[in-house]
Parts: C-alpha cells; structure tokens; sequence
C-alpha cells in the first residue's frame, strides 16, 4: 500500500461506534483521464481509542492524524499489520464532546 511515517489519515466514525482509519492514494484509472484521488480504509481503531474519538469526530470535531509508526506482520508478535497513529485536537473540545456524549 505504501505507507510512510508522517502520512495524513482520515478517521470515519460510524453509529455504531467504529472509528475507520482511511488514506487518500492516487490510482491511475486510464492514462488519457490522469489520475484520481480515492479513499482507502487501513484500519479501525481498536474498541478503547474509538471510544475516546468517535464523540469528537461525530460533533465535527477538526483532528490532526498523522502514522507514526508501522509494524509489518512478520514483525509482530500476533502476525498482523500494525499502524500506529498521532491524534491531535482541542483538548476542551474533545473533553466536550465525551461529556455530551455520556449524558
């Protein structure tokens, strides 16, 4: 897939409080009509950082996610790709949000 430390990623939240982790790629559909940008999942995040995000990013929280760091499954201890990721946003927001959401 190419993934590279530093690559931008969009989190998706679904209802039922899955977060989906998604790149941009460029694909080359036909030469005569160049390229074009599409989404591809990588990933969800595991129940505990879902739980944290998904608030946020249903009230339209703006969140900063960037990989940070990648683990080849031959590599890891239960033989399965492992991205890790960065979320930056506004604490307060963030807090807000999770609030709202427990009441």
């Amino acid at each position: 897939m190419g993934l590279v430390l530093g690559d931008n990623v969009h989190l998706q939240a679904d209802g039922a409080g899955k977060v989906m982790a998604m790149i941009w790629r460029h694909g080359v559909w036909l030469p005569l009509f160049g390229r074009r940008r599409r989404q591809v999942p990588i990933g969800e995040l595991c129940s505990e950082a879902a739980e944290l995000i998904a608030p946020a990013l249903n009230e339209g929280a703006n969140l900063r996610v960037r990989i940070v760091e990648i683990c080849p499954a031959h590599l890891s201890e239960n033989g399965q790709d492992a991205i890790c990721l960065s979320v930056w946003g506004d604490r307060d927001r963030l807090a807000r949000a999770r609030l709202d959401c427990d009441a």
